[in-house]
């Protein structure tokens, strides 16, 4: 199984270094998946389990869609073996998370995690900190409390809110990368994509969902109000707010 990893591997490489964009893009995203065995195996040995698991998978993942892209352009180092390189990535992942897990910031209270919002004051729940009593705010809170009403917002609804939100946020909210992929109906391999990129302006949400003009109202009024329309939305529906 692992000779016929490394075979696939090292083809999918050839030919992603041969290739021009969008091809060699398309290649990339397919390495991607195709190292995933090999990274699972290299985490699990480390002792990483669950939820770890599965966050420091996609992370690698991403460090290795990034490093591929800066290698295939124009004075790029190449990389030689793919396998021994992702593998890499994940060891490198598990002493990084050791040592900065006693480090992390500790989301204390809803109006903490509003003030590190650094492009979007109102862009996590609940829309006004200022409205709601100060509290200990866990992960297992937005998942099991919040994540369930997201995911029955309108599509468009949901997109403007999600979008907006940095990554860290996503995570509290959702767990997992793929979780939010999923939710917004697009393919884990082109969520990695714009990943490091989000949260995204309202113009480029507008662009991705195809909102267009409409009389006075531009592309990213459209947004903010389907955005607005969302926190509306759960609040109603999400204990605390109200």
């Amino acid at each position: 199984m692992h000779s016929e990893t490394h075979e696939r591997a090292d083809g999918l490489l050839e030919r992603f270094y041969a290739a021009e964009a969008p091809t060699a893009e398309a290649i990339a995203e397919e390495l991607v998946v195709c190292t995933l065995p090999q990274v699972r195996a290299c985490l699990a040995s480390a002792g990483v389990r669950g939820e770890d698991l599965e966050d420091l998978c996609q992370n690698t993942q991403i460090r290795l869609l990034n490093a591929l892209r800066a290698s295939h352009a124009p004075g790029g180092d190449r990389i030689e073996n793919v396998i021994a390189f992702v593998r890499a990535i994940a060891r490198n992942l598990v002493i990084s998370d050791a040592r900065s897990a006693q480090s992390r910031p500790r989301i204390d209270s809803v109006e903490d995690l509003a003030a590190r919002s650094e492009s979007h004051p109102d862009g996590v729940l609940p829309p006004d900190p200022g409205d709601v009593e100060t509290e200990v705010l866990t992960q297992d809170w937005f998942r099991t409390e919040v994540w369930p009403h997201v995911c029955e917002l309108r599509p468009q609804q949901r997109a403007a809110l999600l979008l907006s939100l940095r990554q860290d946020e996503l995570l509290l909210l959702a767990g997992r990368i793929s979780a939010v992929a999923k939710i917004l109906d697009i393919a884990l391999g082109e969520f990695l994509s714009f990943w490091r990129g989000l949260p995204l302006s309202d113009r480029e949400i507008g662009e991705r969902l195809g909102i267009t003009a409409e009389g006075k109202t531009t592309v990213q009024g459209r947004v903010s109000n389907l955005r607005k329309c969302a926190l509306q939305r759960l609040a109603r529906h999400v204990p605390h707010m109200e």
